[in-house]
C-alpha cells in the first residue's frame, strides 16, 4: 500500500511539472496569439455507474494568422475542501494535477475561424478520484500552438460516488426586470430592450427556460421577482408600437409579435404551481427614497398598480406575504412599511445584514430576522460566495462555464457538511440581463443536481428558522431624490386630480398620466432626474394644454349702457374631451344677481356662457374670472375689462341728498343773522 501510495505521489508530481513546465502560467494565454476558449456543454456531475465526463470547447480565433500544430490539454486538480480554495481555481487552474492528458489535433484554427474540440474523461480511470467520497476536482482546460499554451479555460468536475443523503437546500429568486424603453409620447427608445424580446435576447431566454422546465415537469420551486412596468411595456409593445425613429411595427408583426409571444410563454410558465410570483411596486421605485423624499403615500398606489398588471397581463394574483424590494433597497422605514402591507418575508441582498462568521469558512446562513418600527419580518439572504461569482467581470460572457462554477460552489457547499444534523440552505439571488444561454444551462443544472433541494424562499425560513435576535441592516440605502424633483412630481399630480375630475366621459388618459408619474420615481431616475422629468412636464403639458383651452376669450371689452347688463363670455375649445368645471367671477365693481358662479360642461368650442351683472360705479372696472375644477383646484385665472356709462340710481339719489344737505348748510351760513 505504501509503495502504490508513492507511485501515485510521483505520478502526481510528473504531471504537475510537465503541465508547468510546458505551459505558460495558469490562466493566461500567449498575448500575441487572440484565441480564446468557450465551454459549449460540460457533463454538469459524474458518478459511479457514469464516469465518463464529456467536454465540448469552442475556440475562436480573434487573429488573422492561422494557428496550427494543435493540442487540446485536460488537466484534473485534487480535490478542493474549502470555497476559498475553489473560488481560486477558477481563475488559477489545479493547484496539484492528478491527471493531464494532451492530445494531438489535425487541422488549424484558421484566421478569425472558429473550431470546436471534444474530450471526454473516464474519471473512474484516474487514481486521484476518490472511490468513497463525493468531491469537487478543478479542471483546465488549455488549446496549445506547438506546445505552446495559447489559450486557457477553469470549470469544474463534480464526482459522487453514492446518492446524498441530506441534499443541500436552495432557494432561488430569480428577477424579471429591464429599464424603461417607452418614452412618455409612447415612442420605443430603447432598441436594446426590443433585442431582449427577440429570438435569441436575454429575457426570451429567461422566460424560455423556465416554460422547457414547466413543460418537461422537471422545475422546482423558484421565487420570480416581477418589475410590473416591465408587464406594462411588453403590452404596449404586442399591440403595436412605433420607435423614435419613426418607424412603425403593426401588432402582429416582428417585436410586436414577439412581445405578444412572450406574454404567452411567461403566462404558461407562472400558471405552475412550483413558480411562485411576487410583484415588485409598479416601476421598481427605490422604497427609502421614495419615503425619504416625502413620497411615502405613493408606495402604496405603486404597489397596488404592480399587482393590478401583474393580475391584468399575466392573470394571476401575486404573492403579498413575500416581497422583492427592488434592487434589494432597505432602511428601516422601508422595513415598517413593507410589514404594514402586508409582507411576511423580504428577499433581500447577501449583505442586507451582517451574518457571523462561520467554522471553517462554512457558508452562513441563509435567513434572518429585521425589525422596526415593532414589528418583525423574516428576510432571506443570497449566497456570499455565489453572489460574488455572479458579479465577476466577464464572469456571465461563457454562460455554460458559469452555470458550471456556480453548480461547482454550490456543490463545494453542500461538501461542507454533506449529513449535517440540522437542515442546511442558501440562496441565491438571478438578476435579469443575462446572456440567453445562461438561462437554460443554469436552471437545468440547479433542478437536476441530486445534492441540491431547491425550496421556495418561504419554505426555506421555515425549514431553517432565523435567529430570535434581530440583525440591523448593514448599509441602509440614503439615496433619495432632490426637493425640487419632489415638488414637480406633486404639483404634476394635483393638476393630473383635478384633470381627471374635469372629464365627464370615460377615457384611459388620466390612469396613463398617472402611470407616467410613478414611472418618474423610477429608482433608475435616483441618479438622472433630467431623464425622470421627461414624464413629469409631459403631464404638466398634456393637462395644462386642457385647462388653457377651456379658459374663455377676455380680450374684448364690455361697455354697460345701463346699470345692469349681461356679460356673454365666449369659451374655448375642449378638443375631443368634454370636460366640466366651475367658472366664477369676482369684483368689487360689480355684482351678479343671478350668482357670481356657474357649472359649465364644455363639449364643443366657442360656447357661451352668460352671466348678468350690475355695476355699482360708472367707468372702467376688472372682473377676475376663475375657472376651477371639481377638485377645488383653482386651474386658470383671466381678467375681464368692463366699462360702465350708466349712472346707477341709488348712488344718484345718495350722492343729490348729500349736495342738497351741503347746499342748505351753506345758506344757513350766508343768510345767518349778525348778533347784536
Amino acid at each position: 500500500m505504501t509503495i502504490r501510495r508513492a507511485a501515485r505521489g510521483l505520478l502526481a508530481l510528473a504531471i504537475f511539472l510537465v503541465t508547468t513546465l510546458v505551459a505558460s502560467p495558469p490562466g493566461r494565454a500567449q498575448d500575441t496569439v487572440p484565441v480564446t476558449l468557450t465551454l459549449v456543454s460540460q457533463t454538469p456531475w459524474n458518478t459511479s455507474k457514469d464516469p465518463v465526463l464529456d467536454i465540448v470547447i469552442r475556440a475562436d480565433n480573434g487573429g488573422t494568422d492561422p494557428v496550427g500544430d494543435l493540442t487540446l490539454g485536460v488537466t484534473i486538480g485534487s480535490p478542493v475542501r474549502s470555497r476559498t480554495a475553489y473560488e481560486t481555481s477558477l481563475t488559477a487552474g489545479p493547484e496539484l494535477p492528478i491527471f493531464a492528458v494532451t492530445p494531438h489535433e489535425r487541422g488549424t484554427l484558421e484566421g478569425g475561424g472558429t473550431r470546436r474540440f471534444r474530450a471526454s474523461v473516464d474519471l473512474s480511470t484516474i487514481g486521484g478520484i476518490s472511490p468513497t467520497d463525493s468531491l469537487v476536482y478543478p479542471m483546465r482546460i488549455d488549446l496549445r500552438s506547438g506546445g505552446l499554451q495559447v489559450a486557457v479555460l477553469d470549470t469544474a468536475a463534480i464526482f459522487l460516488v453514492r446518492k446524498p443523503e441530506v441534499p443541500l437546500l436552495i432557494s432561488t429568486t430569480i428577477e424579471l426586470t429591464a429599464p424603461t424603453a417607452f418614452d412618455p409620447d409612447g415612442l420605443l427608445v430603447d432598441r436594446d430592450f426590443e433585442a431582449s424580446v427577440g429570438p435569441n435576447g436575454s429575457l426570451s431566454a429567461e422566460v424560455a427556460a423556465i416554460g422547457r422546465l414547466v413543460s418537461a415537469q422537471q422545475l422546482s420551486p423558484v421565487d420570480l421577482a416581477i418589475q410590473p412596468s416591465l408587464l406594462d411595456q411588453l403590452a404596449r409593445m404586442a399591440d403595436g408600437y412605433q420607435r423614435a425613429d419613426g418607424s412603425e411595427v403593426p401588432r402582429g408583426a416582428d417585436g410586436a409579435a414577439r412581445a405578444a409571444s412572450l406574454i404567452a410563454d411567461l403566462k404558461e410558465a407562472v400558471s405552475s404551481p412550483l413558480v411562485h410570483v411576487t410583484a415588485m411596486p409598479f416601476s421598481a421605485p427605490g422604497i427609502p427614497s421614495l419615503i425619504a423624499s416625502g413620497l411615502s403615500t405613493d408606495l402604496a398606489t405603486q404597489q397596488a398598480l404592480g399587482r393590478e398588471t401583474v393580475r391584468d397581463v399575466l392573470g394571476l394574483d401575486p404573492e403579498s406575504d413575500v416581497v422583492r424590494p427592488p434592487g434589494g433597497a432597505l432602511d428601516d422605514a422601508a422595513v415598517s412599511v413593507l410589514a404594514a402591507l402586508g409582507a411576511s418575508t423580504i428577499l433581500g441582498n447577501a449583505d442586507t445584514v451582517e451574518r457571523p462568521p462561520q467554522p471553517n469558512e462554512f457558508a452562513p446562513p441563509p435567513t434572518a430576522v429585521l425589525a422596526a418600527g415593532g414589528q418583525t419580518v423574516d428576510v432571506v439572504l443570497p449566497d456570499p460566495g455565489t453572489q460574488a461569482l455572479l458579479s465577476r467581470t466577464g464572469f456571465l460572457d461563457d454562460p455554460v462555464r458559469a452555470a458550471q462554477a456556480m453548480l461547482g460552489e454550490l456543490a463545494t457547499i453542500w461538501r461542507e457538511q454533506p449529513v449535517p444534523s440540522s437542515p442546511r440552505g442558501v440562496s441565491v439571488l438571478l438578476p435579469a440581463g443575462s446572456p440567453a444561454r445562461w438561462w437554460g444551462a443554469f436552471l437545468g443544472r440547479l433542478t437536476s443536481a441530486p445534492f441540491l433541494r431547491p425550496v421556495a424562499a418561504s419554505d426555506l425560513v421555515r425549514q431553517i428558522p432565523p435567529p430570535v435576535a434581530p440583525s440591523a441592516i448593514v448599509s441602509p440605502s440614503s439615496e433619495r431624490f432632490s426637493r425640487t424633483y419632489v415638488e414637480e412630481i406633486k404639483r404634476a399630480r394635483r393638476d393630473l386630480l383635478a384633470f381627471r375630475s374635469m372629464l365627464v366621459e370615460p377615457t384611459p388618459l388620466p390612469d396613463r398620466l398617472g402611470r407616467g408619474l410613478l414611472y418618474a420615481e423610477s429608482a433608475s431616475y435616483l441618479d438622472n432626474e433630467f431623464a425622470g422629468r421627461a414624464w413629469i412636464d409631459h403631464v404638466r403639458q398634456v393637462t395644462h394644454d386642457v385647462f388653457s383651452r377651456a379658459v374663455p376669450d377676455t380680450s374684448q371689452v364690455f361697455t354697460f349702457l345701463s346699470e345692469t347688463a349681461s356679460i356673454p363670455l365666449r369659451m374655448g375649445d375642449p378638443g375631443t374631451l368634454p370636460i366640466r368645471f366651475t367658472l366664477q367671477l369676482r369684483s368689487n365693481r360689480f355684482r351678479f344677481p343671478g350668482g357670481d358662479q356657474q357649472v359649465v360642461t364644455l363639449s364643443h368650442p366657442n360656447q357661451i356662457v352668460t352671466f348678468d351683472a350690475t355695476a355699482l360705479a360708472s367707468g372702467q372696472g376688472t372682473i377676475q374670472v376663475v375657472l376651477r375644477a371639481p377638485s377645488g383646484r383653482a386651474i386658470r385665472q383671466t381678467t375681464l375689462t368692463v366699462r360702465s356709462r350708466s349712472v346707477n340710481r341709488i348712488a344718484l339719489l345718495v350722492t343729490t341728498a348729500a349736495a342738497l344737505v351741503l347746499v342748505g348748510l351753506w345758506s344757513r351760513r350766508l343768510f345767518k343773522r349778525p348778533t347784536t
